[in-house]
């Protein structure tokens, strides 16, 4: 039950990182909010293909 509980808390986690930061680079970076889901992801897999927008240094 323990276990499983944790497992739980680490998916809402994961998750909630990934809205946070999506909303993050939509409004630093002035992008779409499709082309934010794909920098998150890009980022948190830490594959790094290429950025949809130009950064700036709040990026």
């Amino acid at each position: 039950m323990q276990q499983r509980k944790r497992i739980f808390l680490i998916f809402y986690l994961l998750i909630a990182i990934v809205i946070v930061e999506t909303i993050g680079y939509s409004l630093l970076l002035n992008i779409s909010l499709m082309d934010a889901i794909y920098m998150t992801l890009i980022t948190m897999s830490t594959v790094g293909f290429q950025e949809v927008a130009p950064m700036r240094a709040q990026g």
